[in-house]
């Protein structure tokens, strides 16, 4: 199933995607929908308890952001739900090859978050780097989904320029750099021998794929020891030279 995914990954990556003007037009708002946060115009579906947590993660994210000279415009959705899936397709007809549940994915297409519950009935299968799913690693998901949120307001139309692995690079690097020290610490214990990218080239769809929670540490220590958010400024500012692909949605396992 792993190597399937990284193909899917690999293949989707590949696909080049079209901005429509009219991208929000699609997103269909559920009755409990909370318009809440101060910055930017965003929509939450949740809980009140889910609309304060939601708004607090952005409020973070955008604040990193702002501290490397950004202001991403945001004009998008938070649906928190039972359960995330990804449907993964192959071929011009967008076949379905297969549905795989994550903990919360961003999709470019709809400018939406989704993001499992940290009440969720169904939390027992999400464990990221073993981590029992619960408040403090939902909120840290989402924290990562939505630095693929600010990243698109950042770059608009260039956001598919930037190949997916790095896109995930981004976001945990962002995503480690917010995380609660306790939380950050009970997980780095886990993997006492886990250091840096040895090169940029290690930085791919296969290895992402392979590992994400692996990719995620490895993507935080490389940002660490090469300059650290200086380093993510100069990607989105285009002065580092990356490979460029497609991207439409972005997920963490």
């Amino acid at each position: 199933m792993i190597q399937r995914i990284a193909q899917a990954l690999r293949r989707r990556a590949a696909m080049v995607m079209v901005w429509a003007a009219l991208a929000l037009a699609s997103v269909t708002l559920a009755p409990a929908a909370h318009a809440g946060c101060a910055t930017g115009a965003i929509t939450i579906i949740g809980s009140a308890e889910e609309e304060q947590a939601a708004c607090a993660a952005l409020d973070s994210v955008l604040g990193w952001f702002r501290e490397i000279g950004f202001e991403p415009n945001l004009v998008a959705t938070v649906h928190f739900k039972d359960a995330v899936f990804c449907d993964f397709t192959e071929g011009a007809d967008g076949r379905a090859v297969c549905q795989v549940q994550v903990s919360g994915l961003f999709d470019l297409s709809r400018w939406t978050v989704e993001i499992t519950s940290a009440d969720s009935p169904r939390r027992e299968s999400r464990r990221p780097w073993g981590i029992d799913w619960g408040p403090e690693i939902a909120y840290s998901i989402l924290q990562h989904e939505l630095t693929h949120l600010a990243v698109a307001g950042v770059l608009g139309e260039g956001f598919s320029d930037l190949a997916a692995p790095w896109h995930e690079f981004i976001a945990y690097a962002v995503q480690f750099d917010l995380m609660d020290p306790d939380l950050r610490a009970r997980i780095l214990d886990g993997y006492p021998d886990i250091g840096p990218f040895s090169r940029p080239e290690s930085i791919n769809s296969t290895i992402y794929g392979a590992d994400p929670d692996l990719f995620a540490l490895r993507a935080w220590f490389y940002m660490r020891e090469n300059g650290g958010s200086d380093l993510i400024r100069a990607i989105l500012d285009g002065e580092v030279g990356l490979p460029a692909d497609g991207v439409d949605y972005l997920w963490t396992n």
